[in-house]
Order: C-alpha cells, then sequence, then structure tokens
C-alpha cells in the first residue's frame, strides 16, 4: 500500500547568511553519531555535483525490557537485544539543492540532529529556517476574520499590569505565558492593513518575541481558513511503500524525491 512522506522546504545557510556551496560536503560518506542518547547511522552522497543528500537511520538501546512478547503466540521469551544494541527503526531523509538554495527535509523536528551533525562533520555553523507561507497568500483566500489569537512569554507585548496582578491574587508567581484572542465583530478587513499586520507578528515569531500566532477567517463559501506559523509551511509530498518490516527503501525514495522536484 503507497503511503506518503511529507518534506518541509526550509533554508540552510552557514555562518549566519552564507548559502552552502556542494563542495563542503563530501561524497559517499557513511558514519555514526549519538546525539542526547539517540545513535545515528548517517549515508550521505553528492548527487549531479549541485545535490546532497542524507538518510539517516536511528533509535535508542533503551527503554530495554529482558522479555518481549510473541504477538501470534501470546508468549513471553527472552529478549535476543542487548542493552547495548539499538534498533535503528526511524528513518530521516534529507537533500540539499545548491541551484536553489533550498534544504527538504521529511521531519523537521530532527533539524537540532541536523545541525549538530553538520557542524560537527564540517566544522562550521549550520542553522535551518523553516519556509512559510506568505501571509499574503492566506489573505488572498479569506474575505472575513473570525477570530486572532497570540501566545507569549512577554508581558510587555500586550501592554498591561494585569498579567502581574493573575500572579499576585493567586499567590503563585509569574505565569509564564499569556495567551490573548482577539474576537473579531466586524468580520470585514483592509487586505493591505491586514497583510502588513500578520507580516509584523511573522517577525515577533521569529524573533521569538511571541510562540503562537492562530488566525482564523472565512472565505466566500463559509469555510474556515487557519493562519498558523507553526504549520504553515512549504511541504512536497512523495508517494512510497514501506517493506514488510515497515521501512521505507532509501533508494526508492531518494529516486521519487528527485523526481517530484524535477531536478
Amino acid at each position: 500500500m503507497s503511503e506518503k512522506i511529507t518534506f518541509s522546504e526550509c533554508e540552510l545557510i552557514i555562518n549566519q547568511s552564507e548559502i552552502p556551496q556542494i563542495n563542503i560536503f563530501e561524497n559517499k560518506q557513511s558514519d555514526s553519531y549519538e546525539l542526547d542518547g539517540v545513535y545515528y547511522q548517517v549515508d550521505c552522497e553528492i548527487i549531479k555535483n549541485n545535490i546532497f543528500w542524507i538518510y539517516a537511520k536511528y533509535g535508542k538501546p533503551k527503554p530495554y525490557t529482558d522479555e518481549v512478547l510473541n504477538i501470534e503466540t501470546q508468549e513471553n521469551y527472552k529478549n535476543s537485544r542487548s542493552p547495548n544494541e539499538a534498533e535503528l527503526k526511524n528513518q530521516l531523509f534529507c537533500i540539499y539543492i545548491y541551484d536553489k538554495a533550498t534544504l527538504y527535509v521529511s521531519d523537521f523536528r530532527k533539524n537540532s540532529f541536523l545541525k549538530d551533525y553538520l557542524k560537527a562533520k564540517y566544522n562550521k555553523e549550520f542553522d535551518i529556517k523553516k519556509y512559510f507561507i506568505d501571509p499574503k497568500e492566506f489573505v488572498d483566500t479569506i474575505s472575513s476574520v473570525e477570530s486572532i489569537k497570540f501566545t507569549s512569554g512577554d508581558k510587555d507585548l500586550f501592554n498591561g499590569a494585569i498579567f502581574d496582578d493573575i500572579g499576585d491574587v493567586y499567590g503563585l508567581g509569574r505565569p509564564i505565558n499569556f495567551t490573548l484572542e482577539a474576537k473579531i465583530q466586524n468580520k470585514l478587513f483592509e487586505r493591505e492593513k491586514f497583510i502588513n499586520f500578520l507580516n509584523r507578528f511573522k517577525f515577533k515569531k521569529e524573533n521569538c518575541e511571541i510562540s503562537r500566532v492562530i488566525c482564523i477567517g472565512k472565505d466566500d463559501e463559509g469555510f474556515e481558513k487557519i493562519f498558523n506559523l507553526e504549520t504553515l509551511m512549504k511541504k512536497i509530498q512523495v508517494n512510497v511503500e514501506k517493506d514488510k518490516n515497515g521501512m521505507y527503501d532509501a533508494e526508492y525514495v531518494k529516486r521519487s524525491l528527485l523526481e517530484q522536484l524535477n531536478v
């Protein structure tokens, strides 16, 4: 049965602002790496002199149990795996295309590992940034605004001392985060002003002044549209199949992704 792997489109930079040249990477490189108790086997390859492919299998030796359950017989057996062994049953696929200055990652949650590994391997400061859909694209799809919600750890963002009072009344100390939700009564809006508004808060999100921005709007047919800086990333999908053990064929994923990207 065919499944989909979703790749997030990101920006890969070194030394805060430079676009990595392909020649800083190594071709046909395989090695092992450990980060925070997770063990990785990494394979890298340069393709067509302008594409860098990274494939990693990873897992943890613990949690570990002395016995395993046979799901057919419902009997317990001694675990043949030792506590010093890890099943590398998780997979990460990445591809960097120099001509587009773009990195595609199958699981953005592993960006910390990816940055750490690349830094250790190539002795450069790497950073990975998500490409968000532009607020203009969201505004173009809606005809009304229902609500806007912000979450921040900075009380000064909302210009009020009421948040200090909350902690004082209950004797719990200053809250960690504050959430403000604005319900919009007059749901019509001025398009350019609203685009500028979302861009300002996108900037605040990128600079860690706020942790979350969600805007709910509706289109002409009344269908709800949600602008969420946590989820609105540019993404592409490839259709792949897992083998009998539930693993993807890395070579097939690579070929399918290259075909999807037309490179």
